[in-house]
């Protein structure tokens, strides 16, 4: 092999060893933004319902991922859609600190928890919302404040 030959291929091999680490380095950064041990910032994540129409949205400050069926999530801002045409907001449910579980859709917390709806608001700690049965179980320091006149005694 002639000198020229030599290095031309020397110059190949080194090109082609710097466009081979250029790809694994964007290969390996962009693999680094997609691991499960990432949070996820500022984000709105939309719910439906079998005949399509919106029945919650999960948004959150921050929203860590534990397993495949369960997120951490801080900052929770949760909104209850009324599941049909209307998509009528029927409550919405805050709290700092929240485990989620997205295909059960429920979601509980140890934190407080605040909860308005048309004419109510709820506010307390240690908590359960059960979307499928539309509940929320708060199991300290509960309180309920109701935005319009009733008679308890009829």
């Amino acid at each position: 092999m002639n000198r020229r030959s030599f290095l031309g291929r020397t110059v190949f091999a080194g090109r082609a060893l710097a466009v081979c680490a250029a790809a694994f380095l964007l290969g390996a950064g962009l693999a680094a933004q997609l691991t499960p041990d990432a949070p996820l910032r500022h984000f709105r994540i939309p719910m439906f319902g079998d005949d399509g129409f919106k029945t919650w949205e999960l948004r959150g400050v921050e929203g860590i991922y534990l397993s495949a069926e369960e997120s951490e999530i801080v900052g929770l801002d949760l909104l209850v859609f009324s599941g049909d045409e209307r998509a009528i907001v029927e409550n919405r449910i805050r709290s700092p600190r929240a485990r989620v579980i997205m295909d059960e859709a429920r979601a509980q917390g140890e934190t407080s928890i605040f909860v308005s709806g048309p004419n109510f608001s709820l506010a307390g700690e240690d908590w359960t919302w059960e979307g499928e049965k539309r509940k929320i179980t708060v199991r300290r320091s509960a309180r309920v404040t109701f935005d319009e006149d009733f008679d308890i005694l009829r």
